[in-house]
């Protein structure tokens, strides 16, 4: 095999194959739409005196170590009476609650 040739030889192979790549899909110089990326939502009702870290974790903004918190709060200190008091838990923000309410309840 000769080596010498090899780049040569796959500049053109590129050099074709992005050329018809470019007549198949059609020469545009508009960029795509890059869209926020949206964490996904919660669609029932979640019970933060009952869930689990994964129910938990399928509420917007909750990760791992907040799911973490919640649970290890409740087993400390009793049930949440109501949705305001997760407020009490490090690293939950107003604005976060706010996102939040929507979804959780008590009962």
């Amino acid at each position: 095999m000769i080596t010498s040739n090899l780049p040569q030889r796959l500049r053109i192979f590129s050099s074709c194959f992005l050329f018809g790549s470019l007549l198949i899909t059609g020469c545009s110089s508009a960029r795509p739409e890059i869209k926020p990326y949206a964490p996904p939502r919660a669609h029932i009702l979640v019970n933060i005196n009952e869930a689990g870290a994964r129910e938990l974790e399928s509420l917007p903004h909750v990760g791992p170590a907040l799911a973490r918190k919640i649970i290890e709060h409740r087993e400390r200190y009793g049930p949440f009476r109501r949705p305001e008091h997760v407020l009490v838990i490090e690293g939950m923000s107003e604005a976060r609650f706010q996102e939040l309410r929507q979804f959780i309840n008590t009962e």
